[in-house]
């Protein structure tokens, strides 16, 4: 990941998500009022697919945040679990869902674990978590949707393109690279904002 203000790199996984969320600065040297992403709205990736159709329950919000794509999509009668990793975005989150008077489980988890989580889900809505991650890790977090999803997920993936300072631009063939050894059929159905290759 590059911080192209500063023009300096850094670890994806050197970024503090839970500084952030709590109106810190998430590392040193990198100054932000809030989180970029959270754009008060889903973003415009999600609500499309949506729209056309390709998300199904139950699904799991990867990495979600202050909760407004799984907020979103419950509102649209989807049952949806978000986790993330931040104890400050899963509180926010919960709070914005209760002002909603929305129904969705909202869980502290490891990506690289998904100890929390239990075999479920159809799709995965993953917009820019595994852009975040290191090598090794998503090597992980693949391994971890794996157990927690059924047989033949859907997985959506879209770096947020409100990231132009931060997210590393993961190329699409590193996202089948890592995901096709364990899932015999991956169903990335879409990838935005990202390099492709």
């Amino acid at each position: 990941m590059q911080d192209r203000s500063q023009g300096r790199a850094f670890a994806p996984e050197d970024f503090d998500f839970e500084a952030l969320y709590q109106g810190k600065a998430p590392m040193d040297g990198v100054k932000l009022d809030r989180a970029p992403w959270d754009i008060g709205e889903p973003q415009p990736a999600v609500v499309a697919l949506e729209e056309g159709g390709q998300l199904c329950s139950e699904i799991l919000d990867a990495g979600c945040g202050l909760g407004e794509h799984a907020i979103f999509l419950a509102e649209r009668g989807y049952r949806v679990t978000g986790f993330d990793a931040a104890p400050s975005a899963i509180a926010q989150a919960r709070e914005r869902a209760a002002a909603r008077d929305v129904d969705v489980d909202f869980v502290l988890a490891d990506a690289t674990r998904l100890a929390e989580l239990e075999q479920r889900f159809t799709t995965v809505l993953d917009s820019a978590l595994y852009h975040c991650l290191g090598d090794q890790q998503r090597t992980d977090y693949a391994a971890a949707l794996y157990r927690v999803t059924s047989r033949a997920p859907n997985c959506t993936c879209s770096a947020s393109p409100t990231l132009p300072r931060l997210a590393c631009g993961c190329p699409t063939k590193s996202v089948r690279t890592t995901c096709a050894p364990i899932w015999e059929r991956t169903g990335i159905s879409a990838i935005s904002g990202s390099r492709a290759t």
